[in-house]
């Protein structure tokens, strides 16, 4: 039984092999999944790619060039070309829970959900595309459009993932051509404002280009990173808050402003990172790295040490300087990268180590200084972020917090799985229920913009407190801004307006991904109707200017491109199957757009296609095939001088590597991990490793074959352990070419590989040797007699 499975286990390593050495390198689409028609009901990512990229409906679109060409600028100063990209990470701890599937009637219910809140989606997209298509956004109210981000059709590239996740096919191919035909080469406005462009524009393309293979949003996506890398263009290597448009053309270099909010330098590394990643075009990462170096090492040199003040200097290079410190507007997004690039880049490279240990600094220094717990009726244990003034007297915890703030209660979450820290996780969960709780606290069920809380008294803000009418009346006296009306705990409503924001769905978005606590998806149901009642207009949805007031009192003719890049996505991937979007796949950037986290090694669904077929004796042969997401692939064939891997990933499997006859290195290994199993490896003629076969949970199998490193003599043992079983031994004694001092002379050259002759073969038109001598040629390997294949 044990040998007749090892024949399977061939013959399927074998099978895949072929498959993936004789794809079609030069078809347009080949790098999409060729799956069978699916359902866009289905909302799992696999079950989702199928329907999405299913063949017959995926249009070959072609990318337009822009006017301009950003990659030709000549900088007047290039930013630095180091350090080098971080290989991908091997290993990373498990975010997301682990869950069960819902029982019938709790998924009959998740559906509905999931279909209401597409509902709200496909009637602002339609709005959109009827009366304000290309353009940067609609205005909800009158049904007029406005351009507030350099026309380049901000709501359009901002939803093309939402699209994707939700199985709109039709509309996302028709979002994806008019893409195709944007001109980064011209704005309306005679400058371009570096944050907004990269977290909308670019994070939009890489995103829509992570989930869907498309090679136009890539080439859009490098046509944006290298306008923003002109921003770069400084006497002091660090980015203009601000593009001016005409002087970035001429590249005689641009002028960093004196001050500019923490957030805007700070929030590019993911984007510019995978930039990389997916291009291999190392610049844009060195750039940035430039940047949050600088935040590194001036990071214990603030008033606050572990934080850094909410407006800095990258003219002066100074990100000491100043007194106030918050998570929330002006600085958060810098604080969200940290903790998210250590997740993207891992912490093997010196270059990448640093974001751990400045998420760690962080994560410290806020939890001691801005978060308190607010003395309310019911004594709810919740956390609520503050800001801290650094005064002659040391730090002060300010009680005001705003919506923006509050991202932060996901962020903890997201650090306490990356970290291995339950502290972490556990703050988070308090953090994204006090947010929870302010929305539900007020008329609308929606919390405001910003605001302020009674703090517990003494001296540490997070311990409990018990509800004192009398303090909480003293406390509300010293606020100006006091209203009777106002929940009871809120002290002011300074900004009662709700603009749309997603911060609040998007930490219990995480928090339900990572814990599998099911209050918090009844939670998100809650806000979700809050939400869509109050904001809903004939078009779309509106600002509102009251969330004090019964039905959020009057509207504003605005709607943020982050109403559908953002807030109604989470929405959506709270009832939507845990495997959509999971947080071991992708990481989000600040405007909800998932980076899909490269592995060693990954499949199915890469991204770039690259294929170098390099035949008998050539330097560097390497195949890299990526489909729909995935990464390296590479290919080492017959000869060639470098060390070579062929990786193979299927629907989320681990390791496949093969190295082929001949290559430089001395250890070769094939890995066959197909949908879960464990390793399977073998090394074949003359390596000095060992064969491991693994399947299904079994144990090891192990073969030594001739030309090992054994003393003396070689010793051949093989040992098969097939679901469970136990060892089964064989020693073959004096098998010819091990490290005796006698060996026998090499075999003569031979043309023919596991029964395959190949004919000889030409490169560039010079008569190519054939390899160096190799044992004699074998046709059955574990048993298993291979075929007459022609290469």
């Amino acid at each position: 039984m044990a040998r007749l499975r090892t024949r399977h286990i061939a013959l399927c390593a074998i099978l895949v092999l072929f498959i993936f050495f004789f794809l079609p390198a030069n078809d347009t689409i080949a790098y999409l999944p060729r799956f069978s028609h699916g359902s866009s009901s289905r909302t799992g990512t696999y079950a989702l790619a199928r329907y999405m990229n299913d063949p017959t409906h995926v249009p070959n679109i072609l990318a337009k060039n822009s006017t301009f060409d950003w990659s030709s600028v000549n900088i007047k100063y290039p930013p630095p070309l180091t350090p080098a990209l971080p290989p991908p990470v091997a290993h990373r701890p498990r975010i997301q829970h682990r869950f069960k599937p819902d029982r019938a009637d709790v998924a009959a219910v998740q559906e509905q959900r999931r279909l209401e809140v597409k509902r709200v989606f496909q009637k602002s997209w339609a709005s959109y595309r009827t009366k304000a298509w290309m353009k940067d956004a609609l205005k909800p109210i009158s049904g007029q459009y406005v351009d507030q981000f350099s026309g380049w059709a901000a709501t359009l590239v901002d939803s093309l993932d939402t699209l994707w996740m939700m199985g709109m096919r039709e509309e996302f191919y028709e979002a994806v051509e008019a893409v195709a035909s944007i001109d980064f080469g011209k704005s309306t406005a005679p400058t371009v404002n570096m944050f907004e462009t990269c977290i909308r524009y670019l994070g939009g393309l890489l995103a829509a280009y992570d989930l869907s293979g498309h090679e136009v949003l890539l080439k859009k996506a490098i046509e944006v990173g290298d306008l923003l890398y002109a921003g770069f263009n400084t006497e002091n290597g660090m980015p203009v808050d601000f593009i001016n448009f005409a002087t970035a053309k001429e590249g005689s270099g641009l002028r960093v402003e004196s001050q500019v909010v923490s957030a805007s330098p700070g929030t590019i590394t993911l984007e510019f990172s995978r930039l990389s990643q997916l291009t291999g075009n190392n610049k844009y990462y060195a750039a940035v790295s430039q940047v949050m170096n600088l935040f590194h090492q001036n990071q214990n040199a603030t008033k606050l040490p572990g934080m850094w003040p909410m407006m800095v200097s990258m003219s002066q290079k100074d990100v000491v300087t100043g007194f106030q410190f918050t998570i929330g507007g002006n600085a958060d997004s810098l604080y969200e990268y940290l903790p998210k690039a250590h997740a993207l880049l891992g912490s093997t490279d010196p270059s990448s180590a640093k974001y751990e240990a400045m998420s760690r600094y962080f994560m410290d220094t806020a939890r001691d200084n801005l978060f308190f717990r607010p003395m309310i009726p019911g004594n709810e244990d919740i956390l609520i972020s503050g800001n801290c003034d650094v005064l002659d007297d040391g730090p002060r915890l300010d009680p005001e917090s705003e919506h923006l703030s509050c991202f932060i209660g996901g962020l903890y979450a997201l650090g306490g799985r990356l970290f291995s820290n339950d502290e972490y996780l556990n703050i988070g969960a308090k953090l994204a229920r006090g947010c929870a709780y302010a929305y539900k606290s007020f008329p609308t069920g929606i919390m405001p913009e910003r605001y302020n809380m009674a703090l517990c008294p003494g001296k540490d803000h997070r311990k409990d407190c018990a509800w004192d009418e009398a303090a909480f009346a003293k406390e509300a006296s010293n606020r100006p801004q006091y209203k009777a009306d106002l929940p009871k705990g809120f002290t002011t409503a300074k900004d009662p307006r709700y603009i749309l924001r997603p911060e609040a769905i998007e930490s219990i978005f995480i928090l339900w991904r990572i814990t599998g606590d099911v209050s918090f998806r009844e939670t998100a149901w809650d806000m979700f109707k809050a939400v869509a009642n109050a904001t809903d207009t004939h078009y779309a949805n509106a600002a509102i200017m009251d969330v004090n007031a019964v039905g959020g009192g009057a509207k504003e003719d605005y709607m943020e491109s982050f109403w559908m890049a953002e807030t109604l996505k989470y929405f959506y991937l709270c009832f939507a199957d845990t495997d959509l979007i999971s947080l071991d796949d992708f990481v989000l950037n600040t405007e909800a757009h998932p980076f899909r986290l490269s592995k060693v090694p990954e499949v199915l669904g890469s991204h770039a296609t690259t294929t170098t077929i390099d035949v008998l004796g050539s330097r560097a042969a390497t195949t890299t095939t990526e489909v729909l997401g995935s990464h390296a692939a590479t290919t080492e064939v017959l000869g060639s001088r470098d060390t070579t891997t062929t990786t193979i990933d299927v629907l989320g499997s681990h390791a496949a590597t093969t190295e082929v006859l001949g290559s430089r290195d001395t250890t070769t290994t094939t890995t066959i991990d197909v949908l879960g199993s464990h390793a399977a490896t073998t090394e074949i003629l003359g390596s000095r490793d060992t064969t491991t076969i693994d399947v299904l949970g079994s144990h090891a199998a192990t073969t030594e074959a001739p030309g090992s490193r054994d003393t003396t003599t070689t010793t051949t043992t093989t040992t098969i352990n097939v679901i469970g079983s136990h060892a089964a031994t064989t020693e073959v004694p004096g098998v010819p070419g091990s490290r005796d001092t006698t060996t026998p002379p090499p075999p003569p050259p031979r043309s023919t590989y596991w029964g395959v002759t190949l004919p000889r073969l030409k490169y560039r038109g010079v008569a190519t040797p054939l390899p160096p001598p190799l044992p004699p040629p074998r046709s059955t390997y574990w048993g298993v007699t291979l075929l007459q294949l022609k290469y």
